[in-house]
């Protein structure tokens, strides 16, 4: 069993609408799963729900405070007995470069189709299984005027 800081999580898949590209963050030694390649997340505070807590754990680990789009349902819920993680699908304008708080020590702007390695167990468990509807998301937002 994993070590966690609580029983429900949420993470947020944030794309660069002018460049199409995902922020992936190197989670650092001092966390779980730390050397791997990951998404902005964390718990979900008491009385606060998944999505905005998705949305704090982006400005958290990567200063970027700025607008956020974010849908409203989350694109993947992973479950297991006393714990779920919900992932959102946000966008920004543009790529920036974050500002990063302890729990990572990288970042990257990657297509989705190229994931840094290693990648997070959970990165690659959600992707396996929404890959195609991230893709058709990101075609979405990169239409848009």
């Amino acid at each position: 069993m994993t070590l966690r800081w609580g029983n429900r999580a949420a993470g947020i898949v944030l794309v660069a609408r002018s460049t199409g590209n995902v922020l992936f963050l190197l989670r650092s030694l001092d966390v779980n799963e730390g050397g791997t390649w990951g998404i902005p997340g964390g718990k979900v505070d008491h009385g606060e729900n998944a999505r905005t807590s998705a949305v704090r754990e982006l400005e958290e680990e990567t200063g970027y405070g700025d607008d956020v789009n974010v849908l409203a349902e989350p694109i993947h819920r992973y479950e297991e007995p006393g714990f779920e993680f919900l992932t959102y699908f946000g966008y920004v304008e543009d790529e920036f470069e974050p500002e990063l708080n302890w729990e990572s020590d990288d970042y990257r702007w990657s297509p989705v189709t190229r994931v840094p390695k290693p990648t997070h167990p959970g990165v690659v468990e959600m992707l396996g299984k929404r890959r195609k509807a991230i893709a058709a998301e990101i075609r979405k937002i990169r239409s848009l005027p």
